[in-house]
Formats: structure tokens, C-alpha cells, sequence
């Protein structure tokens, strides 16, 4: 195409556009735009204040598609103006989830999943509908990340007073009454995130410390039993073969003399 013609396919798409905005600042400006502008925005922050408080269910500003029905001209022009207004509050209940630390990848992937289901339907209803259901899914994705950084949070502080008292007698009581949490919470967080109990991480870390203890030490086994806040010699023995396969003795046989072998 020329430099003629695409200069003056430019201008027509200008007026166009002039047209068009013109016409719709005429149609908001008058009595019935003012009302939908107000009706419109009250429904946009009625929304927005939802996802951020958390709450489910209809949306107190149900009467959008009534609304939109009442003022446009058209049904077209309806479900059009609908269509524009969903694509917009898509974008807001984005930015809310990646302001309230929900994973940018996890509130976009949403959004995409909400236009493309959008991009299927045909009547104002629907898009009333759709818009409520992505309302209550952006809030579940919100909760359902503060969980899991509750989680997190939860677990970390478990791990971090563990390796603070490896050299002591540690049970999950403890852990709750240090940390401000139940016991049993503490023990369903911890199994379902790490899939070991509680007590189990408890047992593993004593019992790597201990094999290092076997091969650089030359303590003997009742001493590194003390140390490491085991009850007795016999339950340091079950404990460690649980989890070694062979007794501290053995273990420090086996292994002991590889790093002698390898000192030289």
C-alpha cells in the first residue's frame, strides 16, 4: 500500500476514533451515563473491597446486568460495554492478588483462564456470572497462599529451634510452647509439608549430627548419647540403627576406619 493511502486510512481511523469517543463522552455525560458511570463504579469497588476482605458469595452489587440492560441503547452495545468492564476488573482482582503476595505467575495464569473462558460467552448474564466466580476464585487463591506462607513460616521455625537445641532433649511441646502454636497443629503442618513427622526431623538431624560425632570424636558412645539428649544408651542404639541401618558401633567401625584411611 502506498504512503498515500496509508496516510489517508490513518486520518479516517483518527476520525473514527474521534467519532466513537465523542459519542460515548455525549452518552456518559448525559442524565443516564451519569447513573451507569456512578453504578458502574460503586459495583467495580463493592468487588474490589470483596476480594481484599475475603469474602464468598453474590457480590452485593448484583443488579450490574440489570443495569447495563437499563441504560445502553442496545443489547450489543450491552454486552459489549460488559465485556470491556469484565476485561478491566480482571485486571484490578489481578494486581489485588499480587499485592496480597499471591505468585505473579499463579494471578496471571488466572486472569488468562477468566478471558478465555470470557472470550466464549454471549450474553450479559454469563459475563455477570463469570465475573462473580473469578471474584471468589482470586479470593480462594489469596487465602490459600496466606496458608501456605503461615505454613512455611510455621516450619521453618520448627527446623531453626531444632538445630538450636540439637545438643538437648527436644519434643514437640516444646517446639509449640517456644514458637505460640498447638502441638498437634504443629505436627499436621510440619507431616504435611515435609512428609516425615514432626519427631522423625527431630531424630534425623540428632542422629546426623551424632555419625559425625562417631568419626571425628574419639568420645565414647555413652558420652555422645548424653550430648546429644538421648534417654538412654539402648534408645540412642534403636534410634540410630532406625535410621543407619547399623549400630553407633558399627557405624563407627565401618566409617571410622575409612577416615582414618583417608587422613594419612
Amino acid at each position: 500500500m502506498g504512503k498515500g493511502k496509508r496516510g489517508l486510512m490513518n486520518k479516517k481511523e483518527q476520525w473514527l476514533q474521534e467519532e466513537l469517543i465523542a459519542k460515548y463522552q455525549k452518552e456518559i455525560s448525559s442524565k443516564e451515563g451519569e447513573k451507569l458511570k456512578y453504578n458502574f463504579i460503586c459495583y467495580e469497588e463493592g468487588m474490589l473491597k470483596e476480594i481484599k476482605e475475603g469474602k464468598y458469595g453474590l457480590s452485593s452489587s448484583t443488579y450490574f446486568s440489570n443495569q447495563l440492560e437499563s441504560m445502553m441503547m442496545d443489547a450489543k452495545d450491552a454486552f459489549q460495554m460488559s465485556q470491556y468492564i469484565a476485561i478491566s476488573l480482571l485486571a484490578i482482582f489481578t494486581r489485588t492478588a499480587i499485592e496480597k503476595k499471591v505468585p505473579i505467575e499463579n494471578a496471571f495464569a488466572m486472569r488468562m483462564a477468566c478471558i478465555q473462558m470470557l472470550e466464549k460467552l454471549s450474553t450479559v448474564q454469563d459475563i455477570q456470572n463469570l465475573l462473580e466466580c473469578a471474584k471468589e476464585r482470586f479470593v480462594y487463591l489469596i487465602e490459600f497462599h496466606k496458608r501456605e506462607k503461615k505454613t512455611r513460616t510455621i516450619v521453618e521455625r520448627c527446623k531453626k529451634y531444632v538445630q538450636l537445641h540439637i545438643y538437648e532433649k527436644i519434643s514437640v511441646e516444646e517446639i509449640a510452647n517456644t514458637i505460640h502454636a498447638n502441638k498437634d497443629y504443629i505436627s499436621y503442618v510440619f507431616h504435611k509439608q515435609e512428609g516425615i513427622p514432626l519427631v522423625t526431623y527431630i531424630q534425623q538431624q540428632k542422629i546426623q549430627v551424632s555419625k559425625t560425632m562417631l568419626v571425628s570424636k574419639r568420645q565414647d558412645l555413652e558420652s555422645i548419647r548424653r550430648e546429644l539428649g538421648f534417654n538412654s544408651q539402648s534408645y540412642f542404639s534403636t534410634v540410630f540403627k532406625k535410621h543407619t541401618g547399623m549400630t553407633p558401633a558399627q557405624y563407627r567401625k565401618e566409617y571410622g576406619e575409612k577416615e582414618k584411611q583417608y587422613s594419612i
